[in-house]
């Protein structure tokens, strides 16, 4: 081989270890915000607003929680199993492991569905409607899981014919070619195969980016108005205890009663911390959303984390197997990131602050909750912003 030859076949290799290293870190990273999203931060949420009794959340709320709980272990599955690296999991694992991790993004946006919807329907200001009754909120917090149940079915069961029925491995993403969880492919489309197909996005099947979509759309019509109303233009806030519902159970001290908007205004002030929280959280939406959509008209872009798994196969692959990577890993970020992005509005509200500190102080104060709940009273004239709570609380 001439030194043309010599010096372009060490380029080649050094590209490749490069991109495989950086590949490992896009691993690292995603493994890490799916392990403190969803699996250190929602637990603690979840914990606080079951447990406490000054911070008690609508369930639609501690429901989303939960699901990012479930899709978060999923998604870690190959990691707590020790296969993350080194020689292939099995193929049963590998399989399991790519239905899981597909049937994720349906899961949390049905539920982030949900509680939009619950929160749109609470801030309605017609009182002759009624609130939703407790079979429509026990079929809003079971559908996140239906789909979740639903998805992983069809996605490990959907078969598609020879030539790839060995091809599962890590590398993939334990996606087998002939069990493609992101695709439903036609006979059309599999006659275009020839050989080792070189992604396996097709604009027209591509079942989770438009399951994604559709849902986002319609959370973003849904918080539109949500977030229209907590400013009216003459900055007019909430909470006058005679506009809670009547089965509403607890006292509008501690909750802020998104359940009914005080149009009159004795109380003029703006929630400027809610404002902001739900304008960023829309905005991430938004951009999760045309990532998505993009996604359907380009192969190349992954909304399901799948090919972050390239990082981890036996061999360094060559150059161009990494294309995909060059556009897929900010989805994946965003997408893994949605946990930490929820705890962020929902976590880091007073009250919250409040039942931790009480938590805390519990050894030496066996009464500090109760000391907590009447000062709140106390202070809640002096808030420079009303507590949140989305939806009106069960008893």
């Amino acid at each position: 081989m001439d030194s043309d030859g010599v010096a372009a076949a060490s380029a080649t290799d050094f590209s490749a270890i490069t991109a495989h290293a950086h590949a490992q870190a896009k691993l690292a990273a995603w493994f890490s915000l799916q392990i403190v999203g969803g699996q250190v931060l929602m637990p603690l949420l979840v914990a606080t607003f079951v447990l406490s009794k000054t911070a008690r959340r609508d369930p639609t709320l501690v429901n989303l929680c939960g699901t990012f709980i479930l899709t978060g272990f999923c998604g870690c599955l190959l990691l707590y199993a020790g296969k993350a690296t080194g020689p292939e999991p099995s193929k049963g694992l590998c399989a399991f492991q790519a239905a899981v991790i597909v049937a994720g993004p349906p899961t949390w946006s049905i539920a982030l569905l949900s509680l939009v919807f619950q929160t749109w329907n609470a801030l309605d200001t017609d009182i002759t409607k009624r609130p939703l009754t407790r079979p429509w909120k026990i079929a809003m917090i079971i559908a996140p899981y239906a789909v979740f149940l639903l998805w992983t079915i069809i996605t490990a069961s959907v078969r598609t014919p020879p030539p790839y029925p060995k091809s599962a491995t890590r590398s993939r993403g334990c996606i087998p070619m002939n069990t493609h969880p992101l695709s439903l492919i036609s006979p059309h489309e599999q006659r275009k195969l020839k050989g080792e197909p070189k992604n396996l996005h097709f604009p027209s099947t591509n079942a989770v980016s438009l399951v994604v979509t559709v849902t986002c759309i319609v959370i973003i019509l849904f918080a539109g108005p949500s977030y229209c109303a907590t400013i009216p233009p003459h900055k007019r806030i909430f909470t006058d205890s005679e506009l809670i519902d009547p089965w509403f159970p607890f006292d509008n001290k501690q909750f802020l009663g998104l359940a009914r908007i005080d149009w009159t205004c004795q109380k003029a002030d703006l929630n400027v911390r809610l404002a902001v929280r739900l304008f960023l959280f829309m905005v991430y939406l938004f951009g999760g959303t045309v990532l998505s959509v993009w996604s359907i008209f380009d192969g190349h872009l992954d909304v399901t984390g799948r090919d972050m798994f390239v990082a981890t196969s036996k061999r360094i692959p060559s150059i161009t197997e990494f294309k995909p990577l060059m556009l897929s890993p900010l989805c994946h970020i965003l997408e893994r990131a949605v946990p930490t992005a929820v705890f962020i509005v929902f976590g880091t509200q007073t009250d919250v602050f409040h039942t931790w500190r009480s938590w805390l102080w519990r050894r030496g104060h066996s009464d500090t909750e109760q000391t907590l709940t009447d000062s709140l009273d106390d202070m809640d004239s002096k808030l420079e912003s009303p507590v949140i709570v989305i939806g009106n609380p069960e008893p």
